[in-house]
């Protein structure tokens, strides 16, 4: 069973828009059937048979990503959602050594603290958005890497030359997503 404690709400307005255009809202908990749908809703690339890309502005990328973590059983990562939803946290279900793992964190520029992933949260074959994340520790000894959910008020994104602007605003409700084993 995984507890969310707080709901966000993203309210989307379209700046540049036609009077026919309304805006769109996207909460915590929205379900999502599809990598690719999220990726086309945000305008980001996600690699095929990946479940992280970035969000791309004028064909560079930004400092948004897309991340899509399974909580399902039979991935190659083990995902654990603690603290009321405030704390992901990331394990390779490999036996790396601990060269490896700091060769692998090391290599991969998606580890940039700098990086805030939007998080859709795969539980029985739907994407739950759950908020925003950013690494927080990294744990050679155990092999882990722990997110901490953080406040993103708003920013923008460019979908096929429409600038959409975001902004999050949040409320306090208790939500329970049913886990089957």
């Amino acid at each position: 069973m995984v507890t969310l404690i707080s709901k966000k709400k993203v309210t989307v307005s379209k700046t540049k828009m036609v009077a026919t255009t309304t805006p769109a809202t996207i909460h915590i908990n929205q379900v999502f059937r599809l990598i690719r749908d999220i990726a086309n809703a945000f305008g980001a690339y996600i690699p095929p048979r990946k479940g992280f890309g970035f969000m791309v502005r004028n064909g560079l990328k930004t400092n948004i990503a897309v991340w899509c973590p399974s909580y399902d059983a039979g991935t190659p990562w083990t995902n654990i959602l603690t603290n009321g939803g405030k704390t992901l946290i990331e394990k390779k279900n490999t036996n790396l050594s601990l060269s490896d793992f700091q060769k692998h964190i090391q290599k991969d520029p998606n580890y940039d603290v700098n990086i805030k992933r939007m998080v859709f949260l795969k539980v029985n074959k739907k994407f739950y958005f759950i908020g925003f994340f950013q690494v927080d520790v990294i744990d050679f000894t155990n092999r882990t890497v722990s997110f901490k959910k953080v406040d993103v008020p708003a920013f923008s994104v460019t979908i096929k030359k429409k600038t959409v602007h975001v902004t999050v605003e949040e409320e306090t409700i208790e939500t329970t997503l049913l886990v089957q084993p």
